[in-house]
């Protein structure tokens, strides 16, 4: 998980379209900062937890199971188990709506306005409010069926939006990169991650996770070298950010 959090601020795309309302490049750049070394407590809180249910509550086999049994093992004080759950419910409702929100500005705007020509915005924004309901009420019936794969799907959730870094990194500081090149980096390593994760497979004696981003960093790589990048527009893109990324000593 250390690996995917790192990259949380820009792989996760309700968060990086939080990229886009920044004022400068300096805030954006704070934003990013903050991103990560909140990625990097996070991850050390969540396997301190981990560590803690393991010798308080020995023998758990569902390791979704470790808080609320954490919690109830009496190790926790009250007042600070109040003030998990209430933690826990609020960056629970945060996220889900963020990501819904997002999910429906992605369908709304790049799936249905761009694909339907003469398309207006309240039209778009309807769209969006189907999606966000569509969203919820599947969520909220996934929920209901208590599967016990929370920690399965949050390791495989993330480890398949860390595919997207090798592009998105390589759109603003790489005039190689190709269109070509990250959508094959795309696909390949959500294949890839899919294919590590659920077979068990840990090639070249690392694990899944980093495999799968060493795998979309060499499709990336291979395929835009193999195809012609949009020479003038790549240029364009990229000198028009240069200036203020020297002048922040971003490189």
């Amino acid at each position: 998980m250390t690996l995917p959090w790192f990259f949380f601020s820009i792989s996760n795309p309700q968060v990086s379209q939080r990229l886009f309302t920044t004022r400068d490049p300096r805030a954006m750049r704070t934003m990013i900062v903050g991103f990560l070394s909140f990625g990097l407590i996070f991850t050390l809180v969540a396997i301190l937890w981990g560590f803690a249910g393991l010798v308080a509550v020995p023998g758990l086999d569902n390791p979704d199971l470790v808080t609320p049994s954490l919690l109830a093992s009496g190790s926790v004080p009250p007042w600070l188990g109040v003030l998990l759950i209430v933690g826990i419910m609020a960056a629970a409702v945060t996220t889900v709506d963020s990501i819904a929100l997002t999910l429906a500005s992605m369908i709304g705007r790049d799936v249905y306005r761009a694909g339907i020509r003469g398309t207006d915005e309240a039209r778009e924004l309807a769209v969006g409010k189907v999606v966000v309901l569509v969203m919820i009420t599947a969520a909220a019936l996934f929920a209901s069926l208590k599967l016990e794969l929370i920690s399965l799907l949050a390791v495989t959730s993330s480890a398949g939006l860390l595919v997207t870094v090798p592009a998105i990194v390589g759109a603003f500081f790489w005039r190689r990169g190709t269109a070509a090149g990250a959508l094959v980096s795309v696909v390949g390593g959500t294949i890839a991650v899919a294919w590590f994760r659920f077979a068990g497979v840990n090639p070249w004696g690392m694990p899944g996770v980093a495999a799968a981003f060493f795998v979309t960093i060499v499709l990336f790589v291979a395929v835009s070298l193999a195809t012609r990048p949009p020479a003038d527009r790549g240029r364009s893109f990229i000198d028009d950010l240069r200036p203020q990324l020297d002048r922040l000593r971003i490189r």
